[in-house]
């Protein structure tokens, strides 16, 4: 290969990537701006932190810790978590629905990742909300730590893997083709 084909496949890849940048960073404003509205607060701080405390409550009595719900709480005998909007990983949703959909990609392998991808991460808030829930159950001084450092970073760390797997399966489907 001579110097001006690495030039131009270096400026394609360069395009492609700049592609991503943008059509993703379009695609987290918008779903930002969604997110933010009053009607979408108001769905996240009832409805779906009521059904993370409820499911979380159903998973901590699978393990032999009692556990019930009030509200959006997750309380136990000596312990209560508010679940809150922060709390339900709608950022995490945003960032990988972003990065699907700016991906280049089949429409079908898209609409299939962002369904997947949701309810995993859905599930993974769940693990954290319950590693959480024990933690200030037990570790008390170690919430705040856990919390806002260990659990935040590991949690980003896995939606990024989980993304990088789509990509994988996307990319291997669409080379059978």
């Amino acid at each position: 290969m001579c110097y001006n084909e690495d030039m131009i496949i270096l400026r394609i890849w360069k395009n492609q990537i700049l592609k991503f940048c943008l059509l993703f960073l379009c695609i987290y404003i918008f779903l930002a701006f969604i997110f933010c509205q009053e009607y979408v607060t108001d769905l996240l701080n009832g409805h779906v932190s009521s059904w993370i405390a409820l499911h979380a409550s159903l998973l901590l009595k699978i393990f032999g810790i009692e556990a019930y719900v009030q509200g959006n709480s997750l309380c136990g005998s000596m312990y209560t978590l508010t679940i809150v909007k922060a709390c339900t990983a709608y950022n995490k949703m945003e960032l990988f629905i972003s990065a699907v959909i700016a991906y280049p990609s089949q429409i079908r392998h898209k609409f299939v990742g962002c369904i997947l991808g949701a309810l995993i991460i859905y599930f993974l808030n769940l693990i954290r909300v319950v590693s959480l829930f024990i933690t200030g159950l037990y570790f008390r001084n170690s919430f705040d730590m856990i919390h806002e450092h260990v659990t935040q970073t590991v949690f980003t760390f896995l939606v990024a893997v989980l993304w990088l797997l789509w990509i994988s399966r996307a990319n291997k489907t669409a080379s059978k083709q």
